[in-house]
C-alpha cells in the first residue's frame, strides 16, 4: 500500500472519529431548561413557596372501613403548621395521581385532598380531587391544583413514602403556592 492511500484511510477515520465526538458533545450538551433548574428534594422536607421545611411528625387517621387515610405532615412543635393529605387506598395509593385533575365521579371511597396549614394554623391551602358532579347543590366547589403530581405508597409497619412534586395552586388568599413534599417514613396514630 502506498503512502497517499494510508493518509487517506487515517484521515477519513480521523474525520468520522471527530465527528462521533462532536455529535457526543452535542448530545450531552443539550439538556432542557427543566432539568437544568430543577433541585435536588431533601427527604423528609416539604417545600412552600421555595421555603424548605423538616417533617417532624407524621400522623395518621384510618377510617378503616372505607379504606380512607388522613396523614397530617407535622412541620412545628406546637402542630399549628402542617399539610394535610387524605386518600384512599383503593383510589390512590400506589399511582401517580394528576392534581390537576379532580377523580372519577363513578368511583367509591373518598377523593384526594391537599391542604396546608400554616404556622398560625390559618388554612392556606384547600384542594379537593372530588368530582364535581359528586358536591351537593349549592355545596362550594374547592379548586385542584393548576399543576402537580404525587405517589402515595403505604408500607409495611406504617411506613408510607409520599413524593408530591411540581405542585402549583391557587390558595385561599387568591395567590399561587408552590408545593413539593418528600416523605419517606414511619407513621404513628
Amino acid at each position: 500500500m502506498n503512502q497517499s492511500n494510508l493518509f487517506m484511510r487515517c484521515t477519513k477515520t480521523l474525520f468520522v472519529l471527530a465527528t462521533v465526538v462532536i455529535a457526543s458533545v452535542a448530545v450531552c450538551g443539550c439538556s432542557s431548561k427543566h432539568e437544568e433548574t430543577e433541585q435536588p428534594i431533601t427527604p423528609n422536607t416539604i417545600t412552600i413557596d421555595g421555603k424548605e421545611k423538616t417533617i417532624l411528625q407524621a400522623i395518621y387517621t384510618d377510617f378503616t372501613l372505607s379504606n380512607d387515610y388522613q396523614l397530617a405532615l407535622i412541620l412545628s412543635q406546637d402542630h399549628n403548621e402542617r399539610v394535610e393529605i387524605s386518600f384512599n387506598t383503593t383510589n390512590h395509593a400506589n399511582k401517580d395521581i394528576n392534581l390537576a385533575k379532580r377523580d372519577d365521579a363513578s368511583q367509591e371511597g373518598g377523593s384526594w385532598k391537599v391542604n396546608y396549614y400554616d404556622a398560625a394554623g390559618n388554612l392556606v391551602i384547600n384542594t379537593w380531587g372530588q368530582s364535581k358532579e359528586n358536591y351537593n347543590e349549592g355545596e362550594s366547589i374547592l379548586p385542584v391544583f393548576i399543576q402537580g403530581r404525587m405517589r402515595i405508597a403505604p408500607g409495611k409497619n406504617n411506613d408510607i413514602n409520599i413524593f408530591l412534586k411540581d405542585g402549583e395552586v391557587i390558595g385561599k388568599d387568591g395567590k399561587k403556592h408552590t408545593i413539593i413534599i418528600n416523605y419517606d417514613g414511619k407513621t404513628e396514630k
